[in-house]
């Protein structure tokens, strides 16, 4: 499960790194929060790498949420 993270979180900056340009220094989670709230008028290629880092993000915060966050229980 680690390994399989690791795996989904690099894929992640890399696709990361092409839509920003990868100068940025700031955290992932920001970049991609920046990249996915302010997409511009961009290449048809950069909307295609958009889209497959749009469900690669789905994929790492799901990984994350079934294998590393603390669940909380409510009382229903």
């Amino acid at each position: 499960i680690i390994e399989e993270t690791r795996e989904a979180a690099t894929l992640l900056t890399c696709q990361l790194n092409g839509l920003d340009g990868g100068q940025n220094t700031r955290p992932v989670a920001h970049r991609c929060d920046e990249v996915m709230d302010h997409p511009t008028d961009k290449t048809d290629e950069w909307w295609q790498t958009y889209a497959e880092f749009n469900l690669q993000v789905r994929k790492v915060q799901a990984l994350l949420k079934a294998h590393f966050y603390e669940t909380t229980v409510t009382d229903g």
